[in-house]
Order: C-alpha cells, then sequence, then structure tokens
C-alpha cells in the first residue's frame, strides 16, 4: 500500500534561544525523541529578567545566585507594591544587613509597620533573608552552629504562618544560605481551608544559575495568587553587582502605559567560600 510520510516541524522556544526539530507522523512513539525533546526543554533556562518579563505584580521577591565564575554569590531583593502603604518606603543598609525603613512622611499603623518594616537579610557566620519578621527568628537559629540550612529553615519557621493581610494572605518567603552555596528555600502560603502550608527547598547552587522565590505569581489581579511550587531556577547573565541590579530592576518596569509598581531593590554579594560581604548596592524609587 502506497503510504505518504508528513513531516512536522516543531519550533521549541524558551528565552532566548530556540530549536527546530523535524518530526515524522512515524515517529510519534519513538520514546527516544520525546525524552530528548524533554531534556532540551530542561536545559535551556531563561533568564531572570526574560521570567520577570512576562509578569505585571509579584509583589516581594528574593533571589540568589552563584557567578558564572564560581566565585561569588548574589542575593538579590525587590519591593513593589500598590498601596500607599506599601509604597512608602526604602531599602536602607545597616551594619549586620539590609533592612525596609519607612518614608519620612509615611503614617504607618502598628500592623503595617508589623508586616512592612522589618530586616530582609542579616548576614554573620550565615544568611538569614525574608519578606518579613521571620528574618531574626532564622538569624537566631544560624547562630545554633547548625550545617543544614533546611533544617534552620525547619526550626525558625515552625511557628509561623502566612501573613495576616485579608484579603490577600500574602505568603512568606524565607531562606538560608551557609558557606560554600549551601542554599534552602521556604514558602509559608496560605491552603484552601486557610491552613498554613510549609514548603521547604534544599537547592544546589551551580555556576551562573539561582533560584526565585516571589509572594505572588505575577498577573496583577485582586486580590494577586499567590506562588506556590518549587523555587524558579534561572539562569545569570551578569556577574558584575551594578549590572545584575540594573537589569533586576528594569526588568520590573510596567508596560507602556501601566502603572509602576516599582518601591526598591538592592543586591549583595558574598564570597562563595565564606560569605564574607562584598558588595551591597540600593535602587530607591522615592
Amino acid at each position: 500500500m502506497d503510504q505518504t510520510i508528513c513531516y512536522y516541524k516543531i519550533k521549541i522556544k524558551f528565552g532566548d534561544q530556540s530549536e527546530r526539530i523535524k518530526i515524522s507522523l512515524f515517529d510519534r512513539f519513538d520514546i527516544k525523541k520525546i525524552v530528548c525533546l524533554n531534556k532540551l526543554r530542561l536545559k535551556v533556562k531563561r533568564s531572570l529578567p526574560d521570567y520577570l518579563r512576562e509578569g505585571e505584580y509579584f509583589g516581594r521577591l528574593l533571589a540568589i545566585a552563584s557567578t558564572s565564575d564560581n566565585e561569588k554569590i548574589v542575593i538579590l531583593y525587590g519591593l513593589t507594591g500598590r498601596s500607599k502603604s506599601s509604597q512608602a518606603r526604602r531599602l536602607v543598609r545597616r551594619e549586620n544587613g539590609l533592612y525596609t525603613e519607612p518614608l519620612p512622611e509615611s503614617s504607618l499603623t502598628a500592623q503595617q509597620r508589623e508586616l512592612l518594616v522589618y530586616p530582609v537579610i542579616l548576614f554573620n557566620r550565615g544568611v538569614a533573608a525574608s519578606n518579613g519578621q521571620q528574618t531574626r527568628e532564622i538569624f537566631k537559629k544560624l547562630s545554633s552552629g547548625s550545617n543544614d540550612p533546611e533544617l534552620i529553615l525547619k526550626e525558625a519557621l515552625a511557628g509561623w504562618s502566612y501573613e495576616p493581610d485579608f484579603p490577600t494572605f500574602t505568603p512568606r518567603i524565607s531562606a538560608c544560605l551557609l558557606p560554600e552555596g549551601r542554599l534552602a528555600m521556604a514558602l509559608i502560603r496560605r491552603g484552601e481551608n486557610g491552613q498554613s502550608i510549609h514548603e521547604y527547598y534544599s537547592l544546589f547552587l551551580t555556576p551562573g544559575e539561582g533560584f526565585l522565590l516571589t509572594t505572588y505569581k505575577g498577573p496583577n489581579l485582586n486580590p494577586p495568587p499567590s506562588f506556590s511550587g518549587p523555587p524558579v531556577n534561572f539562569k545569570m547573565t551578569e556577574i558584575q553587582a551594578k549590572e545584575i541590579l540594573n537589569e533586576f530592576y528594569e526588568a520590573l518596569a510596567p508596560q507602556p502605559g501601566e502603572k509602576d509598581w516599582r518601591v526598591a531593590a538592592a543586591v549583595i554579594t558574598f564570597s562563595l567560600s565564606r560569605l564574607e560581604l562584598l558588595e551591597m548596592e540600593i535602587i530607591n524609587r522615592f
């Protein structure tokens, strides 16, 4: 019997890389080809700016990466906000870390201060980072001397829940970093029945790659949908602190005609081996 062979050209694109693959109808049961396609999808990682440009509103952002030369650890923190109280803040450097503080002319209630004014990143023998008051608790556990960043997070966050900011119920995002790139990240979010869901991730930093947690997924909805699932794995495109920060901040810029929710952003670089502070750069919009 005469058979007509048809081919399909499939273009797979991720970030700035693409691949064209020609597949015959008779290849539809070719498991090896399917496996190769899946491997291609996994290998091609997006850069952090590429990922951020796909969303409108991420809330707060925490990213940790290793530079491509495998000599430095980079921590990025971003503040965006839609309310006046969220926007009336800035990031400031203090002796032992990075903090949020209200603008001089702002007037925050006690509850607003509890949720909006906090240490973002504290460092000593390790690094504690989060989007709230839980940073202090993680930092206390760091002093215990444990070499397991996931265990530190689990012990520090055991009694914590998502933020009580009805109706948003903002997730808490946290991280613990130890020398040589030993990293764990945590997400505490609200479940469908109001329960507090704790998710912990032990992560391996490879040169030129990092991990991102955000409080919201990216759509600008009311309320914004909470982030869920494992941290986003991304590739680093720069190794200089100022360039990394500028690229990060610009990736959060709005589309033409849309509102600008950016508040502040910061980058801190540490030596990989001992987590010695190397640089800290901050951009405050207000």
